[in-house]
């Protein structure tokens, strides 16, 4: 499915089919916007069923940070948008000679201070975290008793940027996937409401709230 497909859904949602006023410059930025609005929510979901994973599967992208450090560059990844998962593989301090691995969780900004003084909560080689702030680039420092020798990372990549001229021949990296390109659709037609003032953008709002309100699987 192309970019132009997705809008003329949109359009057919609201009854609007290709509105003067959605011109291909407006669309383009109207469908990014949705297009990443979508990532995030799905991205705050995880892999809560076999869908949400194939939806976005082509985001996800493999790297794998140099060790020894504690610090990750994300400005380096190319188009980083979210850390996915996170393992580092530590030294075992009983026998340099081996090495184990660990995920490294996310730990809120608001709670580090606190779990690091908390013996139950202070990140260590067995249950590392890690946080993420900018320091002239954007950061990710690990928090452990080591340094990792080796990181693995699962990370979700920015999606394409649609170019108005070619609308109706490229397509977004989800390509055709159904429900992916509904859910993008329904936030799409909300956006050209919102951008028109329609009345009908509240209740168009609450019908994708309620959408996403999925039982987990």
């Amino acid at each position: 499915m192309t970019y132009q497909d997705i809008i003329d859904n949109a359009n057919i949602i609201n009854d609007e089919f290709r509105t003067p006023f959605n011109d291909n410059d407006r669309s383009a930025v109207l469908l990014y916007m949705s297009i990443v609005e979508f990532i995030s929510q799905a991205y705050k979901q995880g892999e809560k069923n076999e869908r949400r994973r194939q939806d976005l599967i082509d985001l996800v992208k493999p790297i794998a940070p140099a060790g020894g450090t504690k610090i990750i560059n994300l400005s380096n990844i190319d188009n980083f948008m979210y850390t996915f998962e996170l393992t580092g593989t530590f030294t075992d301090s009983c026998d340099s000679t081996k090495t184990f691995t660990r995920p490294i969780k996310p730990l809120k900004l608001d709670k580090h201070q606190r779990a690091m003084i908390d013996t139950f909560e202070k990140p260590d080689d067995l249950h590392p975290r890690y946080i993420e702030y900018n320091d002239t680039f954007n950061t990710l420092e690990v928090l452990s008793d080591t340094t990792p020798v080796s990181y693995k990372m699962f990370y979700i990549k920015q999606p394409k940027q649609p170019n108005p001229v070619t609308l109706s021949i490229d397509s977004p990296e989800f390509g055709s996937k159904r429900t992916v390109c509904i859910e993008v659709s329904q936030i799409l037609s909300r956006k050209f409401l919102m951008e028109t003032d329609d009345p009908r953008y509240t209740e168009e709002q609450n019908e994708i709230n309620l959408n996403r309100l999925e039982p987990v699987t």
